[in-house]
């Protein structure tokens, strides 16, 4: 059973004036939509427990953890909060924090703390690196989100996370932050668990940074739920992005983030992991091939310009586009496919689904070509990144089809691969 213990720090202060103190609420709101939408694979299990407080000159514990009932109750409370308006004293928020998670935290629980402020404390405030190191050696992880992009101090806020100088900052205005917070929180329940147990959520970043089912890393030992002990082994992967019109721009954005996900954790450095891209919709985009890019920023880069066509979903020519990327893979090296689109396979296409699936097979016959389709209750960002992140943690099958088992390209590929 994986215990999890998360507060919420809401900024009540002059600083979080003209909104800025709903959106944290807003926020608060959705995140915990998103953490009790997560379910647990396999056999394990997880419980979430949730607390809240506020600050300003003074600390506010509104919703402490002994309070926890459910997720509708911790809702309305979150919901009635009343704005302070007064200095900002974060130095009294990590403390009060580290006191709840002392008294009323579950023993062996991962211990989460969202903070939002813009870091822009009162001159009054003490200095928070002593109480905010010392909060993270009792095993607290924060997490610090800016109020604006606009007006945020981040190395206040890096200081209190602990993030080196090179990690980006959230802010409560970035397009994608349930989605990238959602990703961040595995991180913590990870290390708390994850050489233990195998404590793994449906929202599996980490199987990201061990992704021994797919081949790309080996483990080590037979423990293969610890991501230390992973060995790289060479790949060459080919990502198949679908951008029509059904996919939406939202969630083609939300599958470029994904994408830069991967490309974080997997070892792309052109000895071991070479990446292709291929973006498609009426038309088929060659966004990088195996040879291409060289870095993992090249690659993000190359992935942040790749435009939202919009249009026809030509599906076949863009295997067909996979299948000569592959052509100049290397020798004796794993190479698979992956392909994320809405599963549904434009008529208009002049290259046929079945010839160009029957060549895939017949040219690579032991390499894995995954699919993965967007369902219908998944077209929305926060979801869809859910689903994504599931993907790389369901590779000990040779296809993956989690959308609608019925359209032309999921029977065709089943055909060939199951």
């Amino acid at each position: 059973m994986c215990l999890i213990d998360i507060v919420f720090i809401l900024d009540s202060s002059e600083s979080a004036k003209n909104q800025l103190f709903d959106i944290q609420k807003n926020f608060v709101l959705n995140l915990t939509d998103s953490i009790f939408q997560m379910k647990p694979v396999k056999s394990q299990k997880y419980n979430v427990k949730l607390a809240s407080m506020q600050f300003s000159s003074t600390v506010s514990i509104d919703h402490p953890f002994t309070a926890w009932k459910n997720v509708q109750n911790f809702k309305e409370k979150i919901k009635s909060l009343g704005f302070i308006g007064h200095g900002t004293y974060s130095y009294y928020a990590i403390s009060n924090a580290t006191q709840l998670f002392k008294t009323e935290g579950r023993k062996r629980s991962s211990k989460v703390a969202f903070l939002m402020t813009d870091g822009v404390d009162h001159p009054n405030s003490p200095n928070v690196q002593g109480i905010a190191t010392a909060a993270r050696s009792l095993g607290i992880h924060f997490f610090t989100i800016g109020l604006s992009k606009k007006n945020v101090q981040e190395e206040k806020l890096r200081m209190i996370s602990g993030d080196s100088s090179s990690k980006h900052v959230l802010c409560l205005d970035d397009q994608n932050l349930i989605a990238d917070v959602a990703l961040e929180l595995v991180k913590p329940i990870f290390e708390n668990h994850g050489c233990k147990g195998s404590c793994v959520l449906r929202l599996l970043e980490e199987s990201l940074l061990c992704l021994w089912e797919l081949g790309v890393i080996q483990p080590r030992e037979q423990d293969l739920s610890c991501g230390i002990r992973c060995r790289i082994t060479p790949l060459e992967l080919v990502f198949v992005i679908d951008s029509s019109e059904s996919v939406g721009p939202d969630n083609f954005n939300i599958i470029k983030t994904f994408m830069k996900t991967v490309i974080d954790k997997v070892s792309a450095n052109h000895v071991t992991t070479r990446i292709g891209i291929i973006n498609f919709s009426h038309k088929v985009q060659l966004v990088s091939s195996l040879k291409q890019y060289t870095t993992k920023e090249h690659l993000k880069s190359a992935v942040d310009k790749m435009p939202y066509f919009g249009e026809g979903t030509y599906t076949a020519s863009a295997i067909q586009k996979a299948i000569q990327l592959f052509q100049a893979a290397r020798p004796a090296v794993r190479k698979v496919a992956v392909v994320i689109t809405d599963g549904q396979a434009d008529s208009r296409d002049k290259v046929q689904l079945n010839t160009v699936v029957r060549e895939l097979a017949s040219s690579f016959p032991h390499s894995p070509f995954v699919l993965e389709t967007i369902p219908e209750r998944c077209r929305f960002p926060s979801t869809l990144m859910q689903h994504l992140c599931l993907l790389l943690s369901l590779f000990h099958i040779a296809l993956v089809s989690l959308g609608v088992p019925q359209s032309s390209l999921t029977s065709t590929l089943l055909g060939f691969f199951s």
